[in-house]
């Protein structure tokens, strides 16, 4: 079974998340997750033709905004 999200810890904590759980965790849409990565507001990386966003870039993403 493929996860949602990619984690590369042992941990149950995803690291990596595609960009819709990234917008589900942040209660926002697609389409503003894309706006925030084109913008440089949000850290993504490309593997494959797969767009990503690391958990610690959502993180940082929030810091910013100050939630």
């Amino acid at each position: 079974m493929i996860s949602n999200s990619i984690a590369f810890n042992s941990g149950t904590e995803a690291l990596l998340h595609p960009v819709e759980r990234a917008g589900s965790l942040l209660g926002i849409s697609r389409s503003k997750i894309y706006e925030l990565m084109k913008d440089g507001r949000l850290r993504h990386v490309k593997i494959d033709n797969k767009t990503l966003i690391p958990q610690r870039a959502l993180a940082e993403l929030l810091e910013k905004i100050g939630a």
